[in-house]
């Protein structure tokens, strides 16, 4: 079994707000993604949000790599389905001109523009909250 499937994950702001995704079967999470075969992290990330999210690069104002990495395992039954144990995502802070999200509901259900704190209430995993207040501590420094 492969180790773990590299992914990115992004905290994507816009005038105070951060944005959630609500995937099918999963709940509300950050947006992400993994990378493919040739890419690096940041084309990964911006092919994501523009395939899952419609943002293109017109509205990304800036893109910073984060210090934080998120790590965890898969349940078993995903494991066995792709042969690898879990994701590692490196993290990033995307910041845009404009709020406008046209969702591809074939992957995600919906999407919301909430504060930090609501956010955090929001997200279903234990560890990500605790990535979440980690990367919050961080963007509040750049804003």
């Amino acid at each position: 079994m492969r180790e773990y499937r590299k992914a990115v994950i992004s905290i994507v702001y816009f005038r105070g707000k951060i944005l959630l995704v609500e995937k099918y079967g999963v709940g509300w999470q950050f947006p992400q993604g993994g990378i493919e075969e040739g890419e690096d992290e940041e084309t990964a990330l911006r092919r994501e949000l523009h395939e899952e999210l419609g943002i293109d690069q017109s509205k990304i104002k800036a893109v910073k790599k984060s210090g934080q990495m998120r790590k965890y395992e898969w349940p078993k039954k995903m494991q066995l389905e792709t042969g690898m144990k879990g994701q590692m995502q490196t993290a990033f802070f995307v910041f845009l001109s404009n709020s406008e999200i046209s969702l591809n509901d074939a992957q995600l259900k919906s999407y919301s523009w909430i504060s930090q704190d609501s956010a955090i209430k929001m997200l279903g995993f234990s560890d990500l909250k605790s990535f979440a207040k980690r990367m919050f501590q961080e963007l509040n420094e750049l804003i």
